[in-house]
């Protein structure tokens, strides 16, 4: 029985899926299987795999398209016989140690439901294989509580979802952490999956996350995401003990702000509306670090070109 299930959950990524099999294959770490979750793509997918003979793979194949949550709910509710799992994003690439690294860390922690790293985003697609050399002690943090996991979150930590390396025996889908909240599932699904055991943040970055026009194009930026960021900073808050603490109000507040204001400015809305956000309770100016206010001061510059 392998130690490991690689699982890929992918719709409609030809050019990419090839590039991220090519990075499991280079894995250190080789006690491993790989099931591809196929969401209802447009070509053969079967076909592709075949340049993966090499590899202990198996296509699974859904009747109809579930979407990203939907795909990403069959996989963890999914019966393994391997005691850990990584659900590996179709369009990134894993450094050649992460399976090595992670599987140290839940060895050596067996309290721990899960773990994931830290990410280096890739705009110059020739350069996702370039990987920074990874060795030597490991830097690793617990989290004792959902709650701890959550404030690093809220200090801006690069978590990469695609990195998570779960215990098999603590895996659940809750749709109430994950389908209503559209795009944003990921840190609220982990928050809740937390409440379960100590968790913990390997302070790699043992996965170059590629940046491409289907993730950025301002044509996906719509109302429907505004809800989504609001229901997610919701279940955020909801984590943390009420009523909060001054440290936890800098932090959620801070970040609730920096979300829906950058939200307005990038979908380049009126002054008006803008201005309208002010007085929503989950916007306090007085919150925003010094960082998040460079950050709006830089997107309200590109607002006026």
């Amino acid at each position: 029985m392998p130690k490991v299930t690689v699982a890929i959950p992918t719709y409609n990524r030809k050019d990419y899926l090839p590039e991220v099999l090519k990075s499991v294959r280079a894995q250190t770490f080789k006690d491993f299987e790989v099931l591809v979750f196929d969401d209802h793509s447009n070509y053969d997918v079967a076909a592709l795999l075949e340049d993966f003979k090499d590899l202990p793979i198996k296509l699974i194949k859904s009747e109809k398209p579930l979407g990203n949550v939907g795909n990403f709910g069959r996989i963890v509710s999914h019966n393994y016989t391997t005691p850990y799992l990584v659900v590996f994003h179709d369009d990134d690439v894993m450094n050649p140690k992460l399976l090595e690294r992670e599987v140290a860390v839940m060895d050596a922690n067996p309290n721990l439901v899960f773990m994931g790293t830290d990410l280096i985003f890739i705009s110059n697609h020739s350069q996702m294989f370039n990987f920074p050399q990874i060795g030597g002690e490991i830097n690793l943090t617990i989290f004792q509580t959902p709650q701890d996991l959550l404030r690093e979150f809220l200090k801006g930590f690069r978590y990469c979802f695609g990195s998570t390396m779960y215990r098999t025996n603590k895996l659940e889908f809750s749709a109430e952490f994950s389908q209503p909240l559209y795009t944003w599932h990921d840190r609220p699904y982990l928050l809740n999956l937390a409440k379960k055991g100590p968790a913990a943040i390997l302070r790699e970055p043992l996965v170059n996350y590629r940046l491409h026009a289907a993730q950025v194009s301002q044509e996906k930026i719509n109302l429907e995401h505004l809800k989504s960021i609001i229901k997610m900073l919701e279940v955020f808050k909801s984590f943390l003990p009420q009523p909060l603490s001054n440290a936890d109000a800098k932090l959620f507040y801070g970040n609730s702000t920096y979300a829906i204001l950058s939200f307005y400015l990038l979908r380049k809305a009126s002054l008006r509306e803008i201005k309208q956000q002010f007085s929503h309770p989950l916007v306090k100016l007085s919150a925003l670090t010094l960082v998040q206010w460079l950050r709006l001061l830089k997107m309200l510059a590109k607002y006026f070109v």
